[in-house]
């Protein structure tokens, strides 16, 4: 994928209309994202004069390598999980006692 968008980059930079349209028709380029087709079509009509860069195309690129990059630095870092808790069971979990419940009750009561 990165050799196929450093192959498109460079048809934009040198605004070859004929490269473009022929990257974007290749399978991997029918993947490429709406805004990056989009773009890549935009600059290649432009005149050869013009400064436009192709910045989304360039950014999906550096996107595409920073996850190529990353895809197995999992395995040389310490997993980062929570300690597991089992839940309480049932019988554990406590409940409000009667003294508790009538304050509640009384303070509903006083409240009204």
């Amino acid at each position: 994928m990165l050799e196929f968008l450093d192959l498109l980059c460079a048809a934009l930079i040198a605004r070859d209309d004929e490269d473009v349209r022929l990257l974007l028709k290749h399978p991997i380029g029918r993947e490429l994202p709406r805004e990056v087709r989009e773009e890549a079509l935009a600059i290649a009509a432009l005149p050869a004069e013009s400064h436009r860069a192709p910045m989304k195309t360039l950014w999906f690129r550096y996107a595409m390598e920073q996850l190529q990059r990353d895809e197995f630095a999992f395995l040389h870092s310490p997993q980062l999980d929570l300690p597991f808790m089992p839940p309480l069971p049932s019988s554990l979990v406590l409940l409000p006692t009667e003294e508790f419940a009538e304050g509640a009750l009384a303070d509903q009561q006083g409240s009204r």
